[in-house]
């Protein structure tokens, strides 16, 4: 299977299975804790995923980059002995903040938020950085069968804690967020496990690297907030500004619309693989083809899903009834989310962290503005709209504009080695 095509399908099949065992869980936390717990478990789950977002330091892209800079170099045990220790110490004082301010407050920083969930919400923290710092080595080091190996059974072992805490001992909230850190951290622990497996010596801490690793986050890091903001400022606003039920319908059609996301994500994982061995310019011809096909079955696919949508959504009952309306309403985020995600390594490939890292966070802002001026008007509703005139509107302009510069790029690097050949 080394095929760009066979790649995508096999990392899809991993996605793809790890999306339904999300949807299953999401469908039957929905059940059991109904809009207003949902709404809590939501929100829990993107503070942390925001908190690993700013621990991880980028890190994972960054090594993406250097790779291509210096692809003959031994760099695997240097990098990821670094990884290791740079990670450890930026997630140990991301924790302690959080819990410090949490606790000053009063638990009024993050509203709504029992401190029992938190708490262990905040365990998977560590997971969720190497699982990004896992994916990324693992297709850097033809790995990443290893890395859908790893997804298979993370998934897998999630759903089962799930059904066990959840469904046979009623173990509600609690059980909910326990289930989702166990299974992140098996996830997080195999790809680890196969990275270390995989050093021909024993790993080192290199002060050289480490400084190459924090240059580069320096100037890619804040592109890495940016784009956590867009996807989950939404849910953290909408937790501080409506109701934990809004939370709730909201999360759930956000939840169930991304399940579009999951091939182009496969995608991307194989384009980077595959362009540690052509280049930003090499793989372009053939991306641009990948790119076209996808955003072609995507829509497809968009168009089966709105006349699904009650048949999907209501699977959590009849107190998310909203999220139907919700979840068609979204429908065109996912392909402004797609062009982007499909276009993220000619971003970090070609080295472009500052450029990128601009419209990032101006893109962010924008999306935040909108929401704390729509969302005390329209409600749940005002949150949507933000996010159709973010993602399907001003993230696919800019998409376009850089494929079509990446094309040009493309061209002239073919026609100067054809002027050498000639």
């Amino acid at each position: 299977m080394n095929g760009p095509w066979a790649q995508i399908a096999e990392t899809s099949a991993a996605r793809i299975f790890g999306l339904m065992t999300g949807l299953l869980s999401l469908f039957i936390t929905a059940r059991v804790l109904g809009p207003e717990g949902q709404g809590i478990l939501a929100a829990t789950i993107a503070w942390v995923r925001m908190f690993a977002s700013f621990a991880g330091l980028s890190l994972g892209q960054v090594v993406q980059h250097r790779f291509h800079a210096r692809r003959k170099e031994d760099w695997f045990p240097r990098s990821l002995g670094t990884l290791l220790v740079v990670s450890g110490i930026a997630t140990f004082l991301t924790l302690a903040v959080v819990l410090a301010v949490q606790g000053a407050s009063g638990g009024a920083f993050l509203k709504g938020i029992p401190t029992a969930v938190l708490t262990i919400g905040m365990i998977m923290v560590p997971f969720l950085i190497w699982e990004e710092y896992g994916s990324s080595l693992l297709a850097l080091s033809s790995g990443l069968r290893m890395y859908n190996t790893a997804q298979f059974i993370g998934r897998t072992a999630g759903i089962a804690v799930l059904v066990v805490l959840i469904v046979i001992l009623d173990g509600k909230l609690l059980g909910a967020i326990i289930a989702t850190v166990s299974g992140q951290v098996i996830l997080a622990v195999i790809c680890l496990w196969a990275l270390v497996s995989m050093v021909p010596a024993k790993l080192l801490f290199d002060r050289a690297e480490a400084k190459s690793l924090l240059s580069g986050s320096a100037r890619l890091h804040l592109n890495t907030i940016g784009s956590f903001l867009l996807a989950q400022s939404t849910i953290l606003m909408l937790n501080q500004m409506a109701t934990p039920e809004d939370v709730g319908w909201y999360a759930l059609a956000f939840q169930t619309v991304s399940v579009l996301l999951i091939i182009p994500q496969a995608a991307t994982l194989v384009l980077y693989s595959r362009m540690a061995e052509q280049g930003p310019d090499g793989i372009w011809p053939e991306q641009k083809k990948i790119i076209l096909r996808m955003m072609g079955f995507l829509i497809v696919l968009t168009v089966g899903a709105y006349f699904a949508a009650p048949g999907l959504v209501l699977l959590a009952g009849n107190a998310f009834t909203p999220s139907v309306d919700l979840f068609r309403m979204l429908l065109p985020v996912p392909l402004g989310m797609s062009l982007a995600q499909l276009m993220t390594n000619q971003w970090i490939g070609r080295g472009f962290f500052l450029t990128t890292t601009t419209l990032t966070l101006a893109t962010a802002l924008l999306n935040i503005v909108l929401n704390y001026l729509l969302i005390p008007v329209f409600g749940v509703r005002g949150a949507v709209w933000s996010m159709i005139g973010v993602y399907a509107g001003l993230a696919v302009m800019v998409q376009l504009s850089f494929a079509l510069w990446c094309d040009r790029q493309g061209k002239k690097g073919g026609q100067e080695a054809g002027g050498e050949t000639s």
